[in-house]
């Protein structure tokens, strides 16, 4: 005769060896898909470290002075109509 703590015991135990036979089952199926996630994760920082590093590399920089002048008349330098630039911009009215 089983009583109720034999019956108990055995129930647990049952469930127990069902459980483990289902995890044993299925955890090359987790496992693969762990390591596919921390792939992409590595894969994602990585990419977010090479963009952090490009971005100030693509953004102009500022020029102290100016680099070119572009005009529609040879006779005047750069350098001239860069003095000219500065003067009209500085001076007040």
């Amino acid at each position: 005769m089983i009583t109720n703590d034999n019956f108990d015991t055995l129930w647990q135990q049952a469930e127990a060896q069902a459980f483990a036979q289902r995890l044993t089952r299925e955890y090359p199926a987790w496992h693969r898909r762990r390591q596919q996630r921390r792939r992409v994760a590595v894969a994602v920082f990585a990419m977010g470290l090479v963009v952090a590093a490009a971005v100030p590399l693509l953004q102009p920089s500022s020029p102290l002075g100016y680099d070119r002048v572009y005009t529609n008349t040879s006779s005047l330098s750069d350098a001239q109509w860069a003095d000219l630039a500065a003067t009209m911009l500085t001076e007040t009215a």
